[in-house]
């Protein structure tokens, strides 16, 4: 094998035939969880490149997902063949949503933001969109938490120059008013050579493609589809676990939610030959 498909298989957690019959990839997974087993939902075909998704409250019964293309909000039950959809906007580079208080706010790539009342999304009509330019430096963009109770906004950054420079991440943290305004309110940094020591992973790619927050204990959740790993970390973002993800079962990881029983749900897009998938992961309690 050439030392360039051996980097290959490196970056994709995979191993030559040689290789495997010494050592086995181990997926570990963060504690309560077991991301080896997980439920598993296939996507419509609208969905096939489905990126963040979402629940109201924390309720299940209603996913609501939007894919990289298309200015629209999908709303679904897990296990339909088809999910309905509301035109929000145009077509862009959309990356994530968050459904907070009476708004649902999207992401697109360049860090641009669009919000709109919830209310006219389940009356299957978008009347009212605000769209909010240079509030976050220039950069990609992918991942976006929103908090029902403060109206907080917190995104990382994927990839920027300054942030290349300095080897960091950049967080943001920003405020949706009960007018649907949005302003900034703070940043914050957050190292990826921290998790050289929970991985192994040395010189680690480290892009975050989506972020949620588990309501239990304050942790943060963070993937990065680049490498294809979970980062946990407490709420001051010092890292606690590094869980490297199966790349049979995670295609594309690319959005991120939890639900107010403590499951865990991963978004995965498909591609030309394998459907966008939806991960569900039940909390099962420490003992």
């Amino acid at each position: 094998m050439m030392i360039k498909e051996k980097m290959i298989f490196a970056l994709l957690g995979l191993c030559s035939l040689g290789a495997c019959a010494q050592k086995k990839t181990i997926y570990n997974s963060p504690q309560g969880y077991d991301l080896n087993h997980p439920v598993r939902f296939v996507m419509p075909d609208a969905l096939q490149e489905i990126s963040g998704i979402d629940f109201k409250d924390g309720d299940p019964g209603t996913l609501y997902a939007e894919q990289d293309e298309e200015g629209k909000v999908y709303l679904m039950k897990l296990g339909d063949k088809k999910a309905h959809h509301v035109k929000f906007g145009d077509k862009g580079d959309y990356e994530d949503l968050a459904l907070v208080g009476k708004f649902v706010v999207m992401l697109r790539s360049d860090g641009v933001l669009y919000d709109f009342p919830f209310d006219e999304l389940r009356a299957g009509k978008i009347d009212h969109t605000s769209k909010w330019n240079d509030l976050l430096p220039k950069g990609e963009y992918e991942s976006l938490y929103g908090d029902p109770a403060t109206g907080e906004l917190v995104l990382l950054t994927k990839d920027s120059h300054s942030d290349t420079k300095a080897r960091i991440v950049s967080g943001y943290v920003l405020i949706l008013h009960t007018d649907g305004s949005i302003t900034r309110s703070n940043e914050f940094q957050f190292s990826p050579a921290s998790l050289a020591a929970y991985s192994g992973m040395h010189h680690a790619v480290f892009k975050p493609s989506a972020l949620t927050r588990n309501s239990r204990n304050g942790e943060w959740y963070i993937l990065s589809s680049v490498n294809k790993i979970l980062v946990v970390t407490d709420s001051l973002w010092h890292v606690r676990e590094v869980c490297r993800l199966d790349p049979s079962l995670f295609i594309q990881p690319e959005g991120i939610a939890f639900d107010k029983d403590g499951a865990l749900y991963i978004s995965n897009e498909g591609d030309k030959h394998v459907p966008g998938t939806v991960l569900k992961f039940p909390f099962h309690r420490i003992r």
